[in-house]
């Protein structure tokens, strides 16, 4: 996986967009919530990142976003192998964007059924377990 600074440019935005929604935030409480200074969060928000973020700062966006921060940092899933985490990270992009698109969270007892047929579509098995 290689790191592409225009797609974190547009994961920040799209990020902070979900975030503020309809409140008046700033790109500094954005920040805050993240755990990074107003400097980076700026510097992340305005493309000016030619390299991935510090490990502290992955961490802290993994902590956040998941397998959606591995994929945009460029990083595999730990204990997965290539292959295994390019397929899992795209399940898991595929998901959002059906989740999103049916206008369902991860608390609408929908999501389950969603999650289960986009995971089969990929070959990836899923034992949902009560």
């Amino acid at each position: 996986m290689k790191f592409e600074p225009l797609l974190f440019k547009e994961f920040v935005e799209q990020k902070f967009s979900d975030w503020r929604g309809k409140r008046l935030s700033s790109l500094n409480e954005f920040g805050k919530f993240l755990g990074v200074s107003s400097q980076v969060i700026s510097n992340w928000y305005n493309g000016k990142l030619k390299q991935p973020p510090a490990f502290d700062q992955c961490k802290l966006l993994i902590e956040k976003y998941g397998f959606e921060a591995y994929e945009v940092l460029g990083l595999p899933v730990p204990g997965l192998s290539p292959e295994n985490s390019s397929l899992l990270l795209a399940a898991s992009r595929e998901l959002n964007r059906s989740s999103k698109e049916l206008g369902i969270d991860i608390d609408d007892p929908e999501f389950v059924k969603v999650f289960t047929e986009v995971f089969s579509r990929f070959g990836l098995k899923v034992n949902i377990m009560d």
